[in-house]
């Protein structure tokens, strides 16, 4: 699995700046502020201390706040030489090097009350509530175009109307787990399921299609992802891995009569997106595959070949390009983008490491949400999180957004949700 290859130090590396924030309040704080007359020693600590703190201003805080802050610490930066601002701290001073000392205190001083009102924002809890009623083990989740909630878990898939729970059981859903849900154009509800023996360690699963209180089973090999590519024409990923490894790419038209299943790639797919233009992405050994809407649609007069793209490097199981034609890549432990015009760069907060969900879809408003230990939304440079402390929930398997803005989470423990746009 993914999360094998986490290191302990990758975790250690990516300590909160809350810690280190208690850290310099111990070591910077106290000792120079509790003298009456400080040191030579006292001076150069808190010029060390003020340098630490503005690389953790700059690396930490919005584009937004850093003028604020800036500004708020500005008088202990002009103010210089005899004139410490007023004649009663002229006076107090006597001289240029203590209106020095006095004016990098006063900065200090501002930039320990900006981290703490920072700190607590951090800290702010969310109304974050357990969905009564809700089933465990949620693994993936989807809206359909009736804004119908469909959930798929450990042993069964259910639809949730923002009232009840109604299992797929009854019409002839086997026992497996679900790894994909989609709605082709005819309504119906595609799932991709694969299930791993405990004891032999046996995959089974294959793709199922719900419409009209009828489950009819399309392929029976196990697959983790499905897509709709367009009118009549879906693709999965179909792997007998337990793991989000390279599998098989499949592509099923309808026809006169029924669907048909066709294998175009052999072990060179990951987990399947459809941008807003209608063509499909997916991670493969060259890097990012493309097959344009086209080239869908005109199979099978014409072979499907996917474009190829280089990818930003490392080990990446999902990509998804968003309406601004920016690439975002979701990796093991980051999410990285590639903008046009060569913007680009990485979502490097712990709240969206150590996944393995693979978790990465745009909502309405052009926002980018992933997961990790918390919950990342936003786009490059304005993305807002959700942790532990702020209330988000353990064991996080899926998250979506759904047309009224809710955002729901699917958990080991049921479906959570909380109202966004949620600021910190």
């Amino acid at each position: 699995m993914v999360r094998g290859r986490v290191s302990r130090a990758d975790v250690h590396n990516r300590l909160d700046v809350s810690d280190r924030l208690i850290s310099f309040l111990e070591v910077c704080a106290f000792p120079p502020f509790a003298r009456d007359h400080p040191t030579d020693e006292d001076l150069s600590l808190t010029a060390r201390c003020a340098s630490g703190l503005f690389r953790m201003v700059s690396a930490r805080v919005s584009q937004e706040s850093l003028p604020i802050i800036l500004l708020w610490t500005s008088p202990a930066v002009i103010h210089q030489g005899k004139n410490c601002g007023n004649e009663v701290r002229d006076r107090l001073a006597g001289t240029g090097r203590n209106c020095a000392m006095m004016n990098m205190w006063r900065m200090g001083r501002w930039v320990f009350i900006v981290f703490g009102i920072a700190a607590a924002a951090r800290a702010q809890r969310y109304p974050i509530m357990l969905v009564p009623g809700s089933p465990h083990g949620i693994y993936t989740m989807m809206q359909d175009s009736h804004s119908a909630l469909w959930m798929g878990t450990i042993d069964d898939v259910l639809r949730f109307d923002g009232q009840s729970f109604y299992s797929l059981r009854q019409y002839g859903f086997p026992n497996e787990r679900a790894r994909g849900l989609a709605e082709d154009s005819d309504g119906g509800i595609w799932i991709a399921t694969q299930t791993v023996n405990s004891q032999s360690g046996v995959v089974n699963g294959g793709v199922y299609r719900y419409e009209n209180g009828k489950v009819e089973k399309i392929l029976s090999n196990p697959a983790i992802s499905v897509v709709n590519a367009g009118p009549n024409t879906m693709l999965a990923t179909v792997t007998w891995s337990d793991s989000l490894d390279y599998g098989d790419l499949y592509i099923f038209r309808k026809d006169q009569n029924g669907w048909r299943a066709t294998r175009v790639e052999e072990k060179d797919a990951k987990l399947l997106t459809v941008d807003h233009g209608g063509s499909a992405l997916f991670p493969c050994h060259a890097g990012t595959c493309e097959l344009s809407r086209l080239q869908i649609l005109d199979w099978p007069h014409s072979p499907l070949v996917p474009k190829s793209m280089k990818g930003p490097g490392g080990i990446y199981v999902k990509v998804l390009r968003d309406r601004f034609d920016c690439l975002w890549f979701r990796g093991e432990l980051a999410m990285t983008y590639q903008c046009p015009g060569g913007l680009g760069g990485g979502i490097l907060d712990s709240a969206v490491g150590l996944d393995d969900s693979g978790t990465l879809s745009e909502m309405e408003d052009g926002s980018v949400l992933t997961l990790g230990p918390g919950l990342a939304l936003g786009r490059p440079g304005a993305t807002r999180f959700a942790r532990a402390i702020n209330g988000f929930p353990g064991g996080v398997n899926v998250a979506i957004v759904d047309q009224d803005g809710t955002i729901f989470l699917g958990t080991n423990a049921g479906l959570y949700r909380f109202m966004y746009p949620f600021r910190l």
